[in-house]
């Protein structure tokens, strides 16, 4: 498939729009991504452990006072040494401010977030550093960042970086399948509900980890779901799942998306957030809408 027929989705709400510009906006970002995704496993483990090795270096050559208790400081300058490297593929911050935007706006107040694929755990530290902004400085018992990584070295990156920027009360690094380590919380009694699930791992997991989440019954009306990179490789079955409104099951909820752009420090506009309502299927199998603000599952999609 070609990668205009990866992107359908997101074209076909760009109608208005010429298909040269499209191109030109599609090409620049997907050709880095296409060099990335065709390396051997081999070579993407060195390449990764490799910039691992390389921010360790950057952020502990400063002084420790200019991160201590300050994820955002952190957050930030992990993004400037991403900024000069090729292959690292972390959550920027044109797209966190939409994310940080919808999870001030949720109400009750996010409390437990959920990340699949911490890498350098910049992500991680974003999310606790929201936390902080919308409960205060001293963050209430019972709000928590889970976040699950495969790579044992950027798992010890990630809880370094936790530890010296002070919110590893709230940012738990853990090691392993996702799938199973999910699952061994909710079996402890230690996860029972959640506000936001961020999918930022191998695009092939997306729909089966989403799944996972709904099997164990943790979302509620009003959750938000962002998954990053869903155009190239891509995550159709993903995208065609919360496209159709994920399961229709009573009980389940149902997704609707509205899409909203963003712009990357490197190159045009060419991300977009669509962020779905989340509605509640009742026992008879009628829908019930449960709020008109934009609230719901969210998915990034990347050009």
């Amino acid at each position: 498939m070609s990668p205009l027929g990866r992107n359908w989705t997101l074209i076909t709400s760009l109608t208005l729009i010429p298909l040269g510009i499209i191109i030109q906006l599609i090409c620049p970002l997907n050709y880095f991504k296409f060099n990335l995704f065709h390396m051997s496993p081999e070579s993407l483990e060195s390449v990764f452990a490799t910039r691992a090795a390389e921010l360790r270096e950057y952020i502990f050559a400063q002084p420790a006072s200019t991160f201590k208790n300050n994820p955002w400081a952190l957050a930030t300058a992990i993004e400037t040494f991403a900024n000069t490297k090729r292959h690292m593929m972390i959550f920027r911050d044109k797209k966190l401010d939409v994310a940080r935007a919808q999870l001030a706006a949720q109400q009750p107040a996010p409390r437990t977030i959920l990340e699949f694929g911490t890498f350098v755990g910049k992500s991680a530290l974003a999310w606790a550093a929201i936390l902080r902004d919308i409960h205060g400085e001293s963050v209430p018992a019972g709000v928590n960042v889970y976040t699950f990584e495969l790579d044992p070295q950027m798992v010890s990156l990630a809880r370094d970086l936790v530890r010296l920027a002070g919110v590893d009360d709230v940012v738990h690094v853990l090691e392993g399948p996702a799938s199973e380590s999910l699952t061994t919380l909710h079996a402890r009694g230690v996860v029972t509900s959640v506000d936001m699930a961020f999918f930022d791992h191998w695009e092939q997991f997306y729909l089966p980890d989403l799944r996972l989440v709904e099997d164990l019954g943790l979302f509620r009306v009003g959750s938000l779901v962002i998954a990053d990179n869903t155009d190239f490789p891509g995550a159709p079955e993903y995208l065609k799942y919360v496209k159709s409104g994920g399961r229709l099951d009573a009980g389940s909820v149902r997704y609707e998306s509205v899409s909203y752009e963003t712009e990357t420090q490197r190159g045009k506009p060419v991300s977009f957030v669509s962020c779905v309502d989340t509605w509640d299927a009742d026992a008879d199998g009628s829908i019930e809408c449960c709020g008109s603000q934009y609230r719901g599952l969210c998915e990034l999609i990347r050009l």
